[in-house]
């Protein structure tokens, strides 16, 4: 699975290549620690013009606290402890002044956009992964009948699978911790997919 911290507080990236499912990753973040009380952070609802002000200025309000040692361990964290260390910041502050925004509204509209978009991801991503589970399992079980791979062998898959899956559900647990989008914000998030991943893809903090 491709992880990547998006936005002044972070991000997964979810999806790009699906074909291979994801193994056991050492490190992977506890995404239920992650999200946990997400939604008391993005409680704002957003508009077609709050996408548009994500879009122009994520980029640019993302390299604010990119060396930042609290920020860093923050963001890898949980997004919600993120936030709160984040909005504090007197260079954030001055970035929002400077860019007239406001800037406790802006990050929590654009966190909920950002997250909502890495939500709806996120649930296709897993029917994914877990189908490729199943059909590489499949396959070396196949393997194994054929003489083709060893019963030692095959427990190491499993082994390896079983990690994997251990993964997808705590991160499965872990989005649904992120509210769900109102109708309109749905609208908005599937008319401006290829653009909110965009402005993500930019952000390299």
């Amino acid at each position: 699975m491709r992880t990547g911290s998006k936005l002044a507080l972070l991000v997964l990236i979810l999806g790009a290549a699906l074909v291979t499912p994801i193994r056991a990753q050492e490190g992977a973040p506890d995404f239920e620690v992650l999200f946990k009380d997400c939604d008391k952070i993005l409680t704002l609802n957003f508009t077609a013009d709050d996408v548009k002000s994500f879009n122009d200025n994520w980029a640019t309000g993302a390299d604010i606290l990119k060396e930042d040692k609290e920020f860093l361990r923050l963001k890898k964290k949980n997004i919600k402890e993120c936030f709160d260390y984040v909005i504090k910041q007197e260079a954030y502050t001055k970035w929002a002044k400077d860019k007239k925004l406001d800037g406790d509204a802006y990050l929590r509209k654009s966190l909920r956009i950002m997250f909502q978009h890495v939500k709806l991801s996120a649930v296709e991503m897993l029917k994914a992964q877990r189908g490729a589970i199943t059909k590489e399992l499949r396959e070396k079980v196949g393997a194994m009948l054929k003489g083709e791979l060893t019963a030692d062998a095959l427990k190491e898959y499993v082994a390896e699978w079983d990690g994997a899956a251990k993964i997808l559900d705590n991160l499965e647990n872990g989005v649904a911790l992120i509210p769900a989008p109102t109708s309109a914000e749905r609208t908005l998030l599937d008319d401006n997919k290829a653009a909110i991943q965009a402005t993500m893809d930019k952000d390299k903090s």
